[in-house]
């Protein structure tokens, strides 16, 4: 029989591990419904961060609830990808693919639920992805629209 230590302990495992998707090419780290002051709702926005010191200004910018994450950045980079959803069906990211060339990274979401409002309210994914796989990409396609990156 579980004692409650034993049970309090393996829901906040499944806590952690329920809070990040795994994504074929990155991981799922946050999301929210929120976005830069600088961004109108509607627009799209994709930025990516290498070095702690534009992390932490970045992720002050899409004023998120909660506090910067660690982030291991001699290993990983942060894809910030912003956009907007109906506040009745939340989109969600479906997958990531990086093109057989390696130079296109490729971002789907996909939208639950099917009676939606037409409002729209920003919504911000934080994703990690290892540094490798990004040294030759050149473009992320975000919801169908080009991002070009200045490697």
């Amino acid at each position: 029989m579980l004692t409650k230590s034993k049970m309090v302990f393996l829901l906040f495992i499944f806590l952690l591990i329920a809070c990040s998707k795994q994504l074929e090419n990155g991981e799922l780290l946050h999301e929210e419904q929120t976005g830069p002051y600088s961004q109108s709702v509607g627009d799209k926005l994709v930025e990516i961060v290498f070095n702690d010191d534009k992390f932490e200004v970045l992720w002050n910018s899409f004023n998120f609830e909660a506090k910067p994450l660690e982030v291991d950045f001699e290993k990983f980079a942060i894809v910030f990808a912003h956009t907007s959803e109906s506040s009745t069906c939340p989109i969600e990211v479906d997958k990531m693919v990086i093109s057989d060339t390696r130079t296109d990274l490729t971002i789907d979401t996909v939208q639950n639920g099917s009676t939606c409002t037409s409002d729209a309210v920003p919504k911000t994914f934080v994703i990690k992805i290892e540094k490798d796989k990004l040294e030759k990409v050149e473009i992320i396609y975000f919801e169908g629209e080009a991002f070009s990156l200045d490697n």
